[in-house]
């Protein structure tokens, strides 16, 4: 799994789609989930645990297999570059 922390994850996972890349987002952040929720609390609005919620909104996973070739990765790279060079 390659994790990666990225400005604008919605907008570039949807950018690698239309290039034929498959990307999701991560789980999200286990304070989050109703069954963790009486044990991360909330004090004056602001998320108990905020550098954990930050964290979940921008981890994306890009691919990563044992047969993903040189030329896949340079491809995937040379995109994830070209989105961010363009004013998205």
């Amino acid at each position: 799994i390659v994790d990666v922390l990225v400005p604008r994850r919605e907008k570039l996972a949807a950018f690698l789609k239309k290039n034929s890349i498959g990307s999701h987002p991560s789980y999200p952040a286990l304070h989050s989930q109703p069954a963790y929720a009486p044990q991360g609390g909330a004090s004056a609005g602001k998320p108990a645990f905020p550098v954990a919620t930050r964290i979940a909104r921008e981890l994306l996973w890009l691919p990563s297999f044992v047969t993903l070739t040189e030329n896949q990765i340079c491809y995937i790279c040379r995109k994830i570059k070209s989105f961010y060079a363009s004013k998205n």
